[in-house]
């Protein structure tokens, strides 16, 4: 029977690879549970955000660390020592040239390899964001609150046609509207490193808050993901509102509301769709 290394079975638990006739059947059961728990566990997962105020902890921690630690001066040299004698090794004692295989039970070797899976999903994002991407999900929230207050430059307007072409003059990007949207007003708004595009319209589930940037999803680190026939949508929930992403025409369409995940969906396949 061949022995199988952690890499390998951590990549039959991620399903990245079949899982072999000549594992034994007990362990096929084990992998095939572990398989099915990370998939359990990455899905309740997918809703979990660090709060902003932690974010900005952790950062305020690390620009104090980086400031405090300053190189050693060039002009300062390093403290002289006597060379101390080689330490050779037991004549009776062999060194080993290659550390041989740790033998775990099959069990424990899935049970690590499965808890990895887990911290590197759910930890990574938290922690190697950047500073643009980790705020953009609370500077959605509050763009789609400052046009249900109307607030900060909003234009109530109620035509499509008037709207696109007030948006494309103050941002440059003339923005898709859905045929028959109940149409509230727009506003360009500070995202990134410049304005964009957002209007607001009513559907039956809330009213949405569409906002258009030029990045693709993937930026915005959405961590949840929604498949609609062939496409996927990022998603995610954040301080009482839903946000979906999605790329329509080479644009990406953000859409933030309270209302459901799905219906929001429908409303960036009217989009698509010219309807």
């Amino acid at each position: 029977m061949m022995r199988y290394e952690d890499e390998q079975l951590e990549s039959m638990v991620r399903a990245e690879t079949p899982i072999p006739n000549d594992l034994p059947g007990d362990a096929r059961v084990e992998v095939k549970a572990m398989g099915a728990i990370r998939s359990r566990l990455s899905g309740a997962f997918n809703d979990v955000h660090a709060p902003a105020a932690l974010t900005d902890r952790i950062r305020s921690a690390a620009r104090s660390a980086v400031a405090v630690a300053e190189p050693p001066s060039p002009f300062i040299s390093p403290p002289v020592t006597a060379p101390s004698a080689p330490v050779s090794a037991p004549a009776s004692t062999p060194i080993p040239l290659h550390r041989p295989a740790a033998r775990f039970p099959v069990w424990a070797r899935l049970g690590v390899a499965a808890a990895a899976v887990l911290l590197l999903s759910v930890g990574g994002p938290m922690l190697f964001l950047s500073p643009e991407t980790a705020s953009a999900q609370p500077i959605l929230t509050d763009i789609h609150r400052a046009n249900l207050a109307q607030s900060d430059g909003f234009h109530a307007m109620q035509d499509p046609t008037a709207v696109c072409a007030r948006l494309c003059e103050e941002t440059g990007i003339t923005p898709a509207i859905p045929a028959g949207a109940v149409m509230l007003g727009c506003s360009a708004r500070r995202f990134g490193k410049g304005e964009k595009p957002t209007y607001l319209v009513r559907i039956p589930e809330g009213e949405v808050s569409i906002i258009v940037i030029d990045e693709a999803p993937e930026s915005l680190q959405l961590n949840g993901r929604i498949a609609r026939g062939a496409t996927t949508y990022h998603a995610c929930k954040h301080d009482g509102c839903r946000i979906v992403s999605g790329r329509i025409n080479n644009l990406t369409y953000i859409a933030v509301s309270e209302a459901p995940h799905e219906a929001m969906i429908d409303l960036l396949e009217r989009i698509r769709d010219g309807q």
